[in-house]
């Protein structure tokens, strides 16, 4: 089983397949969506070193970046990080062309009596809800459009209640509408994510 960690987003899947598990936290909820991910790749004849290990350079397009991946072909073992496979040795560093995104080879280490699969739902006790994709896309959405819809509710239950937030103390739906802007803007600024052509759209 292959895990990777990226943020609030992880992704497992078995060796030598291209079907992954996603696992994401929206709306204070663990779900899981799968996915199919086939990659094809551009061997180079370029070749450098990595601490001591000659690598090999391929080129990919994937989820709407161009990534450049070094692969060691002494490492027998097809599988990098995230949902990058298939190069015929171990993806020792890759990187997108934008500089977004920069994975590297840390440590290669073996875990000790494992009895269960690498995933969020056995290392972390972690209850997960399959849905769909769109469905997922959807919860982004909704926790955009209305970031405070848990406090926005409260509030107007009349239940007395304090948010602070963007340095602010919100007591009342109304102050709410200023907030919820600020926080639309906070999350279209720092929305990057490592697949483009799966991107929510913001307005």
């Amino acid at each position: 089983m292959i895990s990777e960690n990226i943020l609030d987003y992880e992704v497992s899947r078995k060796m030598n397949q291209p079907y992954h598990k996603n696992y994401v936290h929206v709306s204070g909820n663990n779900f899981v969506y799968p996915s199919v991910d086939s990659i094809s790749w551009t061997l180079s004849n370029e070749t450098k070193f990595i601490d001591s290990i000659a690598v090999q350079k391929a080129i990919t397009k994937f989820g709407g970046r161009r990534w450049i991946a070094w692969f060691a072909k002494e490492i027998p073992i097809f599988e990098g990080p995230y949902k990058f496979r298939g190069l015929p040795g171990l993806i020792m560093e890759i990187y997108d062309d934008k500089n977004n995104f920069l994975f590297e080879m840390v440590k290669n280490y073996t875990i000790a009596n494992r009895q269960k699969a690498w995933t969020p739902e056995n290392i972390y006790n972690r209850k997960t809800i399959p849905i769909s994709f769109n469905k997922y896309q959807e919860l982004k959405l909704n926790d955009y459009n209305n970031p405070f819809a848990d406090i926005r509710a409260k509030m107007e239950a009349g239940v007395n209640y304090t948010l602070t937030a963007f340095g602010r103390q919100i007591k009342n739906p109304q102050q709410l509408n200023e907030i919820t802007r600020l926080q639309k803007e906070w999350i279209r600024k720092r929305y990057n994510p490592i697949d483009l052509d799966k991107a929510v759209e913001y307005d």
